[in-house]
C-alpha cells in the first residue's frame, strides 16, 4: 500500500528536479545563441541565381 505521503514526494522530487535541470538547460540554449549570433556575421552568406524560381517553385 501506497503511503499517503508518496504522491507528495513524487511532486516535490520532480519539482527539484527541474529546478536543477530548467537553469541548465537555459544557458545552453542562450550560449549556442550568442555562439551562432557571434558566427553568423564571418560565415559566407550563399547567394542563389534564381530566387525567384526557387520562391515559385519550391
Amino acid at each position: 500500500m501506497d503511503r499517503p505521503l508518496t504522491p507528495l514526494l513524487k511532486n516535490i522530487g520532480t519539482l527539484a528536479l527541474l529546478l536543477i535541470v530548467f537553469p541548465i538547460n537555459c544557458a545552453i540554449v542562450l550560449v549556442s545563441l550568442m555562439v551562432s549570433w557571434l558566427i553568423a556575421p564571418f560565415q559566407k552568406k550563399t547567394v542563389s541565381k534564381h530566387p525567384q524560381r526557387i520562391l515559385l517553385t519550391g
